[in-house]
């Protein structure tokens, strides 16, 4: 597939590089910043963020591919431009703070691109408040928590490639060496809606981070998928919760049970269960009584393993809209899970209104 994408979407890149370096905001960037920010797939230059082993050359043009499109989803997202560090301030007691002999280092790395998913970017644009939250717990000594997120591990399982944020006064206070986007300009770099500045950090081996307690691998992440991270074992909690929560929404109810954590209504349909909408319809009229749900009205259908909106019904009245109802349910449930959730609007004009 690397292959192949590398043979039939040359010219493509080419014409999205030259789209992305020169008429974005990163024409007022330096050809240097932008060789480590996106790269450049035809003179060998892979961007910060993207190197990893790869299992062929031509997989390296995807990654140049990639940082193009994450570049652009995170500026969509109002991301800033992030400042790169590098080299000697490149170091995690540097740039962290921490003193491992003092403190009991707990922090939750994330496994994924730069902008590679929606979940991932407000931690990004709120690391420096995740890494003061420390705690004194049953007086074991202070917990620190670092936040950021790392496109690849190494062989090893290390951190060496890192996308996080910093207040400015930890940059200059620290004397931290970075690569500003706008290095001919007054203001060289922009802040979050938080007042932190982001940054791509090609982190020195020594000393380095220590393994992460918990990750949130992407599930889509190809050293999650290959099971890299089951064999060094890196603790995958994170991702268990996501896939059951995308992937199996029948089981998240059960999840969130046993943790004690209120959730909201849902009943749930079996794959290929009932064959009839008399069945069906008695069914939701038992569950309903036994939930103490007969109050709620609007419902939202989904099918289990379905993400990313797919697979969804519209806002349903289960007074009006019942036979929508055993009809969405009837058919998804020939090849899916399917679950009845109770309808929450979802923004602020919406719970004004109503």
């Amino acid at each position: 597939m690397f292959k192949l994408s590398a043979a039939s979407g040359a010219n493509i890149y080419k014409l999205l590089w030259k789209l992305v370096s020169e008429y974005t905001v990163l024409q007022e960037t330096s050809q240097a910043y932008r060789d480590l920010l996106i790269g450049d797939y035809e003179n060998g230059l892979i961007p910060i963020g993207y190197q990893h082993q790869t299992i062929c050359i031509e997989e390296r043009f995807w990654d140049c591919m990639r940082a193009l499109r994450n570049f652009v989803r995170n500026y969509h997202d109002r991301h800033p431009l992030p400042v790169i560090i590098k080299g000697d301030s490149a170091r995690a007691d540097l740039l962290f703070g921490l003193n491992s002999a003092q403190h009991k280092i707990i922090y939750i790395a994330g496994i994924s691109s730069p902008g590679k998913h929606s979940w991932d970017l407000p931690l990004v644009l709120r690391s420096p408040v995740f890494r003061e939250a420390r705690a004194d717990t049953f007086n074991r000594g202070t917990f620190t928590t670092i936040t950021a997120f790392t496109p690849y591990l190494t062989e090893e399982g290390k951190i060496r490639q890192l996308y996080t944020s910093f207040k400015v006064e930890e940059l200059f206070s620290k004397g931290i060496e970075f690569a500003a986007p706008f290095e001919n300009s007054h203001e060289k770099f922009k802040l979050n809606e938080y007042g932190f500045v982001h940054a791509l950090v090609l982190l020195e081996p020594s000393p380095g981070l220590p393994d992460p307690d918990i990750t949130m691998s992407a599930h889509t992440h190809p050293q999650y998928i290959s099971g890299f991270t089951q064999e060094i074992e890196v603790p995958e909690v994170w991702s268990y919760l996501n896939m059951c929560q995308m992937y199996a929404k029948t089981e998240l109810a059960a999840i969130l049970e046993k943790a004690q954590i209120n959730a909201l209504v849902q009943i749930n349909f079996k794959q290929n269960r009932f064959k009839t909408k008399t069945e069906l319809s008695l069914y939701i009229k038992e569950e309903l009584a036994r939930l103490n749900a007969n109050h709620l009205d609007e419902w939202l259908l989904k099918s289990s393993k379905e993400s990313g909106g797919r697979g969804i019904s519209d806002r349903l009245n289960i007074r009006v809209d019942k036979e929508k109802i055993l009809d969405f349910i009837l058919e998804q449930s020939t090849t899916d899970d399917v679950v009845m959730q109770e309808f929450v609007p979802n923004n602020a004009k919406a719970f004004i209104e109503e």
